[in-house]
């Protein structure tokens, strides 16, 4: 008897542990043209399949005008995830899915296509259910459609709103300290200064006296903006290091 015959082929659009790492490498390559096809995929999808979501993480702060450079998608959905595996299960020319079990978190590969028919870089789309990695347990109440800049197509995307970003960026911040957390907290807090100290006191005080206490020790920040960020996020005097 041949062992691998015991061995049921893998399912179509589906990748291993081992393909994943692969796909991730290669998706870091994506750029914001890839990730719209990507985002436009996702709309089209998850409206066709009716459930809720809306575009978070770094992707979200490039449509509100950061320039930061990204190379994934993230998206809080509003579903349990039986559901959401029935949904991305449909279309395994497109989009590869995890081969086992998840929980909280799947993340996905799309494959986009331009204009002109050719093939684009596998982009990574972490989907996230509600309650982690910060996503609202509401969607229908913590999302709002903001419009892009001619960059992005001049036209309206989904995202989490405002103080639910905040809510998540200061919490992954405060989990990692990473520098690409700190420069999308900076930019929403110079873009959208009244918003934020008026959505302050909503905002875990620990994970804003930490993000003051890592700004204060940063080098080459202004001081102009060092003030501007205590003052929107509700953290007078000076920060004391403790973490």
């Amino acid at each position: 008897m041949n062992p691998r015959a015991a061995h049921p082929p893998q399912p179509a659009g589906t990748y291993t542990v081992a393909q994943g790492q692969l796909l991730t490498q290669q998706s870091s390559t994506a750029g914001i043209g890839d990730l719209l096809i990507a985002a436009d995929y996702i709309t089209r999808l998850f409206d066709a399949n009716q459930i809720p979501f809306a575009f978070m993480g770094g992707f979200s702060v490039n449509v509100r005008g950061s320039q930061r450079e990204t190379h994934d998608v993230d998206v809080a959905v509003g579903c349990d995830m039986h559901k959401l595996l029935m949904a991305v299960s449909t279309q395994p020319d497109r989009l590869l899915r995890p081969l086992g079990p998840v929980s909280g978190v799947m993340r996905i590969f799309i494959k986009g296509e331009n204009e002109d028919g050719l093939s684009s870089p596998y982009v990574m789309v972490d989907l996230i259910l509600r309650g982690s990695l910060g996503a609202p347990d509401h969607l229908e109440t913590e999302s709002e459609d903001v419009k892009a800049g001619p960059d992005l197509g001049d036209r309206p995307f989904r995202l989490i709103n405002l103080p639910s970003l905040l809510q998540s960026k200061l919490g992954a911040f405060f989990g990692r300290s990473a520098d690409n957390d700190m420069a999308d907290i900076i930019f929403l807090i110079l873009r959208y200064p009244e918003e934020v100290y008026n959505a302050r006191a909503a905002l875990n005080q620990e994970h804003r006296q930490h993000f003051i206490n890592k700004l204060a020790v940063t080098r080459d920040v202004p001081k102009s903006q060092m003030n501007k960020a205590r003052h929107a996020l509700g953290i007078p005097g000076p920060a004391l290091l403790t973490r």
